[in-house]
């Protein structure tokens, strides 16, 4: 258990590092022309976005370390199993485990299953248009 919670400090580390690393790239720099500012643009979305997920994994590992740390572990939101360490770590802030992920993207379950039929009955009005 040692050995998972260094392991989650670290990766909590170096995603801190990296986001602020990102950070450093939505600094407003003066541009010759109109095409190094679309350039820049496009490099401060690219930087906006990849912050965007590192925050995230932030907030899942930061999560994560809490359960751990007061001798617990997140549950499935679906079928309330515990969702297995593996996949945590693989995923911070999954709030489902494996076999409920593949059910919800699948269209067999999760928490809204009346979406996706209705999503499916009308494509299938629309093909007769």
């Amino acid at each position: 258990m040692d050995h998972t919670l260094t392991y989650i400090q670290t990766e909590l580390a170096e995603a801190r590092t990296r986001l602020s690393l990102l950070r450093e790239a939505f600094q407003i720099q003066p541009c010759a022309d109109e095409l190094d500012a679309a350039g820049h643009l496009t490099a401060v979305h690219l930087a906006e976005s990849c912050a965007t997920h590192s925050a995230e994994r932030i907030r899942g590992l930061q999560s994560l370390l809490d359960f751990l740390r007061h001798g617990g572990s997140p549950l499935c939101e679906d079928c309330g199993e515990e969702i297995p360490l593996a996949r945590l770590l693989a995923a911070p802030g999954t709030t489902r485990c494996c076999e409920c992920q593949q059910a919800l993207e699948n269209g067999e379950g999760g928490s809204a299953p009346g979406f996706l039929a209705e999503t499916s009955s009308t494509q299938g009005l629309a093909g007769n248009y």
